[in-house]
């Protein structure tokens, strides 16, 4: 009686991978439109600034200027750069360029106010300097190709209730513990949170009820958001958010809850992202949002833990019992090919499939880690900056 008990609760464990499978298929479809194949790459709104927050980025804001140039040569647009008080040559590099390319514009930061982040404030400045019609925000650490603004102008010519955009860069992985970690953050969203939920309401939910929900919808990308202006100033900008380290998706749920509909897209080919050059760098840039994604909630961050433990780590455990191995051999078989699919998607080696476990026991760890910093009170840093 107690096998049969286990053998009918371990059935969710397939269960469960399935429904990520169907899920990460469906916002492939989505997000990854086949009608992009077929725009033209000078098709997008000349309206439309790029603003560049930049602290200490001596390393790719260069990099980062030589692909917008290039993608927007038949079409210049506006680009500011905000040097963050930076303490390297930033602003330099950015000056050098702007020379040569008269589209470019250095803004100098103006000190940080109490109650605000740094990203946030360098943000808003920037979003003070802009006329046009939207305001597209990019990290330093990002290059774009000539598809990024043709696929933002058809995206918000194709839905008129959508007024921010995002997009999922593609992560430029150095080493093999971030091509293990980083598609995690990946794949926990997009096997997750149907994305189309976020400008579509869910033919199971009633209307009533997705109307006060649908900021749980919420998802966004900060390395990539683009607004319609008017929107953003209707909902305060990144004044609304002035204090976030998460400011990306507490922008897509104030959108959501103002009434604006958002949208979250595949940069696959448009953009992409080099976020971390070490390990150490990567942990420290997770330690700092990880538990805060989570609103510094013990109880949940514990059941999550819990969860992926049960999810991705006790089908392995099953194999060695006769009872449940057909069941353990379904859930791994369903698990990798949900992340090679991904992986495939975003062009990242699929041979990283077979170690996606590794990932719960490095999340495990920096979990422990986050915990201990709310319990003690300590801050963590991130480009000579306490928060």
């Amino acid at each position: 009686m107690q096998q049969e008990f286990l053998f009918y609760g371990f059935l969710l464990l397939p269960l469960y991978h399935i429904f990520t499978f169907v899920v990460l298929v469906r916002n492939i479809q989505w997000m990854h439109p086949k009608i992009w194949d077929n725009l033209n790459i000078k098709d997008y709104e000349a309206s439309i600034s790029i603003c560049i927050p930049a602290r200490n980025e001596e390393a790719s804001i260069g990099n980062c200027l030589t692909s917008i140039i290039k993608a927007t040569e038949a079409k210049p647009v506006p680009i500011y750069v905000l040097d963050d008080h930076s303490e390297d040559t930033t602003a330099q590099i950015v000056s050098s360029l702007a020379k040569f390319h008269p589209s470019i514009h250095l803004v100098n930061g103006i000190q940080l106010p109490e109650g605000w982040r740094g990203k946030n404030w360098a943000c808003q400045q920037l979003a003070n300097q802009v006329s046009t019609d939207y305001i597209l925000f990019l990290d330093a650490d990002v290059s774009i190709t000539e598809n990024l603004l043709p696929r933002i102008s058809h995206s918000f010519r194709q839905n008129s209730a959508v007024n921010m955009i995002s997009f999922w860069p593609e992560q430029q992985l150095q080493d093999k513990q971030q091509f293990v970690v980083i598609p995690w953050v990946y794949r926990a969203l997009l096997t997750h949170l149907p994305s189309v939920y976020q400008f579509k309401k869910p033919i199971w939910m009633p209307t009533y009820f997705y109307a006060k929900l649908k900021y749980l919808f919420a998802a966004a990308n900060g390395q990539c958001i683009c607004f319609k202006r008017q929107a953003y100033l209707a909902i305060g900008g990144h004044d609304s958010v002035k204090n976030e380290i998460v400011e990306d998706i507490c922008l897509s749920k104030v959108m959501l809850k103002k009434g604006y509909a958002t949208k979250i897209l595949s940069g696959k080919d448009s953009i992409s992202c080099g976020m971390y050059a070490t390990d150490e760098q990567m942990f420290e840039g997770f330690r700092k949002n990880f538990f805060v994604g989570f609103g510094k909630n013990i109880p949940l961050f514990v059941f999550a833990a819990l969860f992926h433990w049960a999810m991705f780590l006790l089908p392995i455990l099953l194999l060695f019992f006769p009872p449940f191995q057909l069941i353990a051999l379904y859930s791994l078989t369903i698990a990798i090919a949900t992340d090679m699919l991904l992986k495939h998607h975003f062009g990242w080696p699929k041979w990283t499939a077979f170690i996606h476990p590794l990932g719960v026991f490095w999340f495990t760890k920096l979990a422990f880690r986050c915990v201990l910093d709310h319990l003690t009170n300590t801050p963590t840093n991130w480009k000579g900056r306490k928060l």
